[in-house]
């Protein structure tokens, strides 16, 4: 007998739709949540489905996702990760806040940050404090320029560090080595990405350097 499976994380939601479905279609969304929704009360689990937000600006959280808007009126709670306003992409320090939720107790959001385990090899999430902040403000203050974007020169010194780094760097290396740089947190993607260029010029192509 296998171990008793509570939890099913679909990441993400759109590839489980069938051909000629329409994420935009109220029918077809509800049908395809109505099947997981089936599927979660006949084996007693829970179902999480991950979606990323629309690059839209203004209006509600809720409706913030694209597609239908019966992805937020079918389900019984969502949630937002988002990069906590006011600090930078490469503090790794995200919020977790409601959305929508019509079940059980109302509770405020988290903030939470990641760090890399070296004696581990993984990933840990550091859950750090409570947020106040609603799902519509940390949108709003994404959208007033809360995250500043790294300019050519601050590109170029990022390059500069990664340049004297032996060996291959990937996402994860470039961060670490411009972590308390006071660099915008885009500096380590963009300079890792005229490194790699760099590199693919002299004929060397860097094993999954771009990704994440």
């Amino acid at each position: 007998m296998g171990v008793p499976v509570r939890l099913v994380v679909i990441d993400g939601v759109l590839s489980i739709f069938d051909r000629g479905m329409d994420m935009n279609s109220a029918q077809d969304v509800r049908v395809m949540l109505g099947a997981l929704r089936s599927v979660a009360q006949e084996h007693n689990l829970a179902v999480i489905c991950i979606r990323h937000p629309s690059k839209a600006k203004g209006g509600l959280a809720q409706h913030r996702s694209g597609g239908s808007t019966a992805w937020n009126d079918f389900v019984r709670m969502s949630w937002l990760v988002g990069q906590e306003p006011g600090t930078e992409w490469n503090e790794y320090k995200r919020v977790l806040v409601s959305v929508k939720k019509n079940a059980g107790r109302a509770y405020p959001g988290l903030k939470f940050h990641t760090e890399w385990d070296e004696d581990a090899k993984e990933v840990r999430v550091i859950w750090d404090d409570i947020c106040t902040m609603t799902a519509d403000e940390v949108y709003a203050a994404r959208e007033a320029g809360n995250q500043q974007k790294a300019s050519d020169e601050q590109i170029n010194s990022a390059l500069d560090v990664l340049r004297k780094e032996p060996g291959e760097v990937d996402v994860r290396k470039a961060r670490s080595l411009l972590r308390g740089s006071g660099l915008p947190g885009d500096a380590a993607f963009k300079a890792l990405t005229k490194l790699n260029s760099e590199k693919r010029r002299r004929g060397y192509v860097p094993r999954d350097s771009e990704g994440e």
